[in-house]
Formats: C-alpha cells, sequence, structure tokens
C-alpha cells in the first residue's frame, strides 16, 4: 500500500473523504516530504495546480490531517508552525532538526540522540542509605559523582548518605546499608 493510499484509508477510518482540495494538498505534502513546510508556503505550492484554493481550506486540511494522526506539527521558534508527514505517530520516534542559522535550512537528524538519557529514566531506582567509612573515600566519592545525594551528614566513623541508587547498581552499596535508621 503506497503513502496515499494509506492517507486515503485514515480519511476513511475517520469518516472523511479526499476531496480534490485534501487531495492537492496530500500531494505537495509528498512531493516535499524532505521539507518542513508552512501552511502559507503549502498554500502557494497547491495554487500552482489549484488557482481556486484558499488559505482557510489549507488551514482546515492541515488541522484536520494532524488530528487523524498523518502530519506533526513542529515549533522550530521561527514564527510559523510547519508540517511534516508521520503515518505511525504510535510507532515512531520523535527526532530533531537543526536550523542553520545562517541560512535557516532545517535538517532532519534521524539517530535517536536521547535514548541513552531516556534509557536512564526507565530505570527503577530503589532509595538508600548507606554509612560509608572514611577508609573507603573511593566508594563515597563514586555515589557522589554518580547520584544526586538526598541527605549527608559526617559521623564519627564515616558518613552517612542517602540517595536514590538503580538497581542495577544496588549490589556495590550493600554491605554499607545501614538497616535500621
Amino acid at each position: 500500500m503506497d503513502t496515499m493510499d494509506i492517507l486515503k484509508e485514515k480519511l476513511r477510518e475517520t469518516g472523511f473523504k479526499i476531496t480534490p482540495q485534501r487531495r492537492a494538498v496530500i500531494d505537495i505534502l509528498l512531493k516535499h516530504k524532505s521539507e518542513h513546510l508552512s501552511s502559507e508556503q503549502i498554500y502557494d505550492l497547491v495554487r500552482v495546480n489549484c488557482p481556486e484554493i484558499g488559505l482557510a481550506t489549507i488551514y482546515r486540511t492541515m488541522q484536520l490531517l494532524d488530528e487523524i494522526g498523518v502530519i506533526s506539527k513542529l515549533n522550530l521558534d521561527d514564527g510559523c508552525i510547519r508540517y511534516e508527514l508521520s503515518l505511525n505517530k504510535d510507532e515512531c520516534h520523535n527526532h530533531h532538526h537543526l536550523i542553520c542559522k545562517n541560512c535557516s535550512k532545517i535538517i532532519e537528524v534521524q539517530e535517536d540522540l536521547l535514548e541513552s538519557i531516556e534509557n536512564k529514566l526507565n530505570v527503577t531506582n530503589k532509595n538508600i542509605s548507606v554509612n560509608i567509612p572514611y577508609s573507603d573515600y573511593s566508594i563515597l566519592n563514586s555515589i557522589y559523582n554518580n547520584y544526586i545525594v538526598l541527605k549527608e551528614e559526617h559521623l564519627d566513623n564515616g558518613t552517612f548518605v542517602n540517595f536514590d541508587v538503580p538497581e542495577d547498581d544496588f549490589k556495590k552499596y550493600e554491605k554499607y546499608i545501614i538497616k535500621d535508621l
């Protein structure tokens, strides 16, 4: 099934028809799918072959296509909303856009630059309290460098530290855990 057929099917599924105006807009989106066009740019391109179309029709069509999930709105902080085709919003991962400061060209970055951060956020953390003897300074230093310390207190026999640790790292600190608080 080609992209136009997928778009037609999505319109039908949601109770809409593919009118000549919608087809003209979709044709432009397909021809310029590597670009990030604004409504006004789409309007200018559609008018070449469909001069009777109005800007309001373009706005309504873009809103409809967004509502049925076949395009994504992009706000690139340039004062206008831009659009790109995205037929499978549930399956696709957000990607990034680089904008040249000199010529304003928009470049898509398909690599997942945030995957490692997302993986860290999805890790289940466990809150622990430990007493690290002063002789194990390297362990204490590792905690300060790798975790957010929630509470710290210097004691006679070492440093009390409370922090959240990922379950995978829990074993490293198990022998230092304070059982009764």
